[in-house]
């Protein structure tokens, strides 16, 4: 490989890493705050000091009620306002509880997790006796796409030597197509 090649592969790792950093955090404070969404049967507009109401108070009752409710600070690649309706994967560093929360407005300080979701995560009491929880945080698709019927997440290959009667495999139609015009 040539030597610009080698230094733009170099740049090209060295925003990856500095991308894949920025999406996450570890050894953040995270206290509660009560939005009480459940109790407000997770409308912005009733729940206690929603900020991104103003973007999200209008998405389905499903798209809202979907996962709880978190304040977030320390943004550092985007503002508040592009932060509202995106998710967070949080893990509490000493209990290794995990769950996945939407981002409803700014704190300033790492995250302030709505009560129930404070609870679920401190299963040792801990949090609730210092009054914080120390959790990693990343940012995550709130809405992954899950596979449809028949379909993965994986990529398989066959040689030319591939025989699927042979070796009593199910040889899915429309590979018996793609195959017959000469495509893999």
């Amino acid at each position: 490989m040539g030597r610009s090649a080698t230094s733009i592969s170099l740049l090209v790792l060295a925003c990856l890493v500095g991308s894949a950093a920025a999406q996450s955090s570890e050894n953040v404070n995270a206290h509660w705050t009560n939005f009480e969404a459940k109790e407000a049967d997770w409308d912005m507009n009733k729940a206690n000091n929603v900020y991104c109401k103003k973007y999200d108070a209008d998405m389905p009752y499903e798209w809202r009620s979907r996962y709880y409710w978190t304040d977030i600070g320390d943004l550092a690649d985007f503002s508040i306002d592009e932060a509202c309706g995106k998710c967070i994967h949080v893990t509490n560093t000493g209990t290794g509880n995990e769950t996945t929360v939407r981002i409803v407005g700014p704190t300033g300080h790492g995250l302030e997790l709505d009560k129930p979701v404070f609870d679920q995560l401190d299963s040792d009491g801990n949090g609730r006796i210092v009054g914080h929880l120390v959790v990693n945080y990343k940012f995550v698709d709130c809405d992954p796409t899950p596979p449809g019927p028949g379909e993965s997440n994986v990529t398989a290959y066959f040689s030319d030597d591939y025989n699927p009667v042979q070796n009593n495999w199910t040889y899915p139609s429309h590979a018996a197509i793609l195959r017959h015009l000469g495509r893999r």
